[in-house]
């Protein structure tokens, strides 16, 4: 069981949390301050927090939690809150094209302004329908959204030493557990991504499909 007390946090892994959730709201172009940055920004502060707190580790397995695996997690934290807003953003106009293009199609609906805006809230229809067909966003948010989720409860499992494989492992051994269970999250992740959205999408293959197979890769 981690024990987090006064003087164990590195406070340089504190600011580091800070200074990326930050630079991560400029690279999106944010100006102000959202329900999404304050999430990306207290959970880089977890993040930091938690390999602070793991003073067993050696200098190698401490780079991996900082250079690996909490890039990772706040990558899959960054995708899941663009790809929720891409979803609601081509969902919405055409839910509310499909329910006002009826009415403005009816034959007892004479005024010429109509049928142009018949034409217009179909093509918008049809647009944002073809764009969710190629994208996929739906499907991005839910892998994403697993597997941060995923990353997230086996790094806390590790550093609480929760769950059958780090209860039963030697203390040796328990580090390597966590990085294979990673690297399998990763992994499957990548080839979900390529079933999911590439194939169905009909798209070509994004550089992420692969993330989780190419160790230190940023799309």
């Amino acid at each position: 069981m981690v024990d987090v007390r006064e003087g164990d946090v590195n406070t340089e892994d504190v600011q580091r949390g800070e200074a990326t959730a930050e630079s991560g709201e400029r690279g999106r172009g944010l100006r102000f301050r959202t329900k999404g940055s304050t999430d990306a920004r207290q959970l880089a502060l977890e993040l930091d927090v938690l390999v602070a707190t793991l003073g067993d580790l050696t200098d190698d397995q401490r780079g991996y939690l900082r250079e690996r695996w909490r890039p990772e997690v706040m990558h899959a934290k960054q995708r899941v809150e663009v790809s929720r807003r891409n979803y609601y953003l081509l969902r919405l106009p055409t839910v509310l094209g499909a329910v006002s293009l009826p009415p403005l199609a009816s034959p007892t609906v004479e005024a010429p302004w109509a049928r142009w805006a018949a034409l217009v809230v179909s093509l918008v229809v049809a647009g944002c329908t073809a764009a969710e067909g190629l994208f996929r966003f739906g499907n991005r948010w839910r892998l994403y959204r697993r597997m941060l989720d995923e990353l997230r409860r086996e790094g806390w499992a590790y550093a609480h030493k929760i769950g059958a494989p780090y209860e039963q492992e030697e203390a040796e051994k328990v580090f390597p557990t966590f990085v294979r269970r990673s690297e399998d999250i990763l992994r499957r992740y990548g080839e979900e991504y390529v079933t999911e959205v590439v194939v169905l999408g009909g798209s070509a293959q994004p550089a992420d499909a692969t993330r989780g197979v190419v160790p230190g890769h940023q799309p």
